[in-house]
């Protein structure tokens, strides 16, 4: 997801005015609280979102199932069972989709 300030942001607007546009609806407030589903995707030549969004569930899925963080977390977890009961949710999510319940 191009971000306005970045150079991805400025080469894209540069090239199509809509990345511009859909800045100024998100700050007008225009896009509802579903605005990622409307913001422009940034596929890279040679890719499509398919990849991408492989590329992304992958990399979650070995950040956040890895021993060393699964651990912190059930450390983090035992003092509260809502916590244990949000980073269940959280993990079979990651695990049967490769992202996050709680958003994108």
């Amino acid at each position: 997801m191009p971000l306005p300030g970045s150079l991805l942001w400025e080469d894209l607007v540069s090239k199509d005015l809509q990345f511009k546009k859909v800045i100024d609806h998100y700050i007008k407030g225009e896009l509802g609280e579903g605005f990622r589903n409307s913001w422009p995707k940034y596929i890279p030549e040679g890719l499509t979102l398919e990849d991408l969004t492989l590329a992304r569930n992958q990399t979650h899925r070995r950040f956040y199932l890895r021993p060393s963080y699964v651990f912190y977390r059930l450390k983090k977890d035992l003092i509260s069972w809502s916590n244990i009961k949000r980073d269940t949710v959280e993990a079979l999510s990651l695990i049967r989709f490769g992202r996050s319940h709680w958003g994108d």
